[in-house]
């Protein structure tokens, strides 16, 4: 793995078990990939291999950021901040001014990279149809979730 120059690139469908391999290796679960309305990236070393991937559900007036993960190898050398960047980036271009994600474990890391906590019922109420939403309020676990929130600038 050589992490020395990072390419992200817009995943398809014939990339769908590479991110699933991400997502299992990071302990996340892989629900609703690649669905329609949604968006995911992968990241890609200086071999072509996928180090790390991201994913983004489009609601009317906010995005919800999910499935963030990085290979254990290739974190410390700013593959996820380039894959969330590259995200927001996208984000920003189509015109949103809110994302979203869901996070219990990593909160430090958003919080590092701009995110603010917030209750669970502002994001639902944001993206209620997104699949991750819907997903999490069929399994019940919206009430164990924590949101975050970041608020995009202007572009210029």
């Amino acid at each position: 793995m050589n992490i020395t120059r990072i390419t992200i690139i817009a995943a398809t469908a014939g990339n769908l078990n590479t991110i699933r391999a991400l997502l299992a290796h990071a302990g996340l679960g892989d629900n609703d990939v690649l669905a329609p309305g949604t968006r995911y990236w992968l990241a890609l070393d200086a071999e072509g291999v996928p180090v790390g991937t991201i994913g983004a559900e489009y609601g009317a007036d906010a995005v919800l950021v999910r499935s963030a993960a990085v290979h254990t190898r290739a974190r410390s050398h700013g593959v996820g901040t380039a894959l969330l960047t590259h995200a927001l980036a996208e984000a920003q271009r189509m015109g949103y001014k809110r994302v979203y994600l869901f996070s219990t474990d990593a909160g430090a890391y958003w919080l590092r990279q701009g995110f603010r906590e917030v209750p669970v019922p502002e994001l639902v109420a944001a993206l209620p149809a997104t699949p991750q939403v819907l997903y999490y309020a069929a399994q019940g676990w919206l009430p164990t979730e924590v949101a975050w929130r970041s608020d995009l600038a202007d572009p210029c």
